[in-house]
C-alpha cells in the first residue's frame, strides 16, 4: 500500500493515476513522493507554482531555462492534467527555489 506524502491516506498504488508523483534529489539520493488527488493534496502542493508550462526544458514556476529535464536540474513532477489531456510533466528548479516552495507546501506541520 502507498501512502500520500502529505495527508497520509492510503492509496491503492504509486503513480499518476493516484496523485502527483515527484522525484528530486535529497543529499545526492533520489526521493520519490506522491501527493493525492482525493484529499486535495496535489492542489495544495502546486498552489501558485504552475505558471509556465511552455517546455519541459523550462521551470514550471518561473520559466527559467533548464539544461535538461533531469533530477540533477530540477524536481520532476508528473500528474494527470487537470484539463483532461493525459499526463502533464512539470519541473521545479533547485536554483530558483521553486522545488523548496513545493516541498514546503507538502508539509503538514
Amino acid at each position: 500500500m502507498t501512502v500520500c506524502s502529505r495527508c497520509g491516506i492510503d492509496l491503492p498504488g504509486f503513480g499518476v493515476i493516484y496523485g502527483l508523483v515527484v522525484s528530486h534529489l535529497v543529499d545526492g539520493e533520489v526521493e520519490e513522493l506522491i501527493f493525492c488527488y482525493v484529499g486535495g493534496c496535489r492542489e495544495v502542493v502546486l498552489d501558485g507554482l504552475v505558471n509556465d508550462t511552455t517546455s519541459p526544458l523550462h521551470c514550471s514556476d518561473d520559466g527559467a531555462a533548464l539544461p535538461s529535464r533531469s533530477v540533477e536540474s530540477a524536481l520532476l513532477a508528473t500528474d494527470l492534467d487537470p484539463d483532461g489531456d493525459g499526463a502533464r510533466f512539470l519541473q521545479f528548479c533547485y536554483a530558483g527555489g521553486s522545488r523548496d516552495r513545493l516541498i514546503a507546501n507538502g508539509r503538514t506541520t
